[in-house]
Order: C-alpha cells, then structure tokens, then sequence
C-alpha cells in the first residue's frame, strides 16, 4: 500500500514520453547561449533521488520525474536564451555507468546513440532506470552531449546526470526518502485523529492515526540515510 501510495505519480507519468504541460520538479533546461552553441540548465538537486520500481520491466530503482525541456523565456542573466524555431535538438548518451540505463519508450539508448528531441517546443520524459545491481545511496551517472541536426547551433558541452537509488521507506510520512524525526513529529501531531487516508502519518491508510502508524514508522526508524 505505501508503495503505491508513493508511486501513483510516477505511474502516470511513465508513459508520458511525448510532450506534457506539467512541469517537472527536476529539469534539464535546453537554450543557446546567444553565441551560437546550445547551453544545458539542470534545473534540479543532483543526486536525482530513484526510488524502487515497482514495474515488473524496470527491476531495481526507477524514476521519470527529470523532463527534458526546451527554455520558453529568455534568462539573460544566465547566459541561457530561447531556442529558434527552426532548430531540431538531439542528445547522444556519451557515458554511463553499467547500472544505469536510459529508456526513450523504444528501448534503452546504447552508448554513443542519438536520440532526437525534436524541435524546441518540447517537454519530455523518459525512463530513468538503475538495476538491482545498484546500492542504495551511492550516486550513478549518465553523460549526454545535445546538438542540432539543423547545423544552426555548435553542440552543447557535456552534461552529466546524477542518480542516487534509494529505498522506499514506509514510515516517510513527509515523502522527503527519509523516515526520521520529521514523520514521527508529524505523525505524533495527529496522533489519535480520523484524516484523509495516507496523510498526516496514517501510514496503513485506514484514516486514522493510531497505534499501529507508529508502529510502522518506528520500525521503519532511519531508513533513506545512507
């Protein structure tokens, strides 16, 4: 159930791998850089935590919430600027560690593989996948390098992306990957209390928070913190 509860979101956004309207918490920012060559914003916090999976075709640690968004607004005071219409944006995987895998909804894109984005009205997502061969709390990385097939902008420098698996902890009341001091706070505020099933620290969903919430979250105690 707490999986669940954890991963409805990425369960919808799994198929999205064509544009959606939502922004992603985590982002990488395509834009030039006003001097003819494209420019790469990680618009995130590295490590990009990944949590377990819970496809059967995705065994281990899994994420689809980084999208791949091409710049709407020009942020001058970064250098970064709108790309033309008229250009078409590819990624090619440049490195990657063993455990890591990147699916575009066609299959995992091989080392040196190009990927098209298309042209600069995008926001993708794709399937970020590390296998169980991977420990939870140490960081992975996958390098790309954009370009454009038009020829109107100079390849991007590399950019590296950073994934750190981390276990689904049951007792997370708060969902930061942790369960600590803050969900048993939170969980102790409601304590004896009827709410909305698996929030405020009903953590066994029937909406209340009671004895065996805390149970849970106490057995739970530490776990995200490698």
């Amino acid at each position: 159930m707490i999986c669940a509860r954890r991963m409805v979101g990425l369960i919808g956004a799994a198929v999205l791998l064509s544009p959606v309207a939502a922004l992603a918490h985590d982002e990488v920012h395509f834009a030039h850089d006003g001097a003819g060559r494209l420019a790469i914003d990680l618009h995130m916090q590295l490590p990009v935590l990944m949590p377990e999976s819970p496809y059967p075709e995705f065994p281990g640690f899994v994420t689809v919430d980084l999208g791949m968004v091409a710049l709407d607004v020009d942020e001058p005071d970064k250098g970064l600027f709108v790309l033309d219409p008229s250009s078409s944006i590819d990624i090619t995987l440049v490195s990657i560690d063993p455990e890591l895998g990147f699916w575009t909804g066609g299959g995992y894109l091989g080392l040196n593989e190009t990927h098209t984005l298309g042209h600069p009205y995008f926001h993708l997502h794709f399937v970020y996948h590390a296998s169980p061969a991977a420990k939870p709390g140490h960081e992975y990385q996958m390098t790309f390098v954009a370009s454009d097939s038009t020829g109107l902008y100079q390849p991007s420098e590399p950019f590296t992306l950073v994934f750190m698996p981390f276990d689904v902890c049951t007792g997370d009341v708060n969902l930061d990957g942790h369960t600590d001091q803050a969900d048993l706070g939170i969980l102790l505020a409601f304590y004896g209390q009827s709410v909305p099933p698996n929030s405020n620290g009903d953590l066994d969903g029937d909406g209340q928070v009671g004895q065996a919430d805390l149970g849970i979250l106490l057995a739970d105690y530490g776990c995200g913190h490698h």
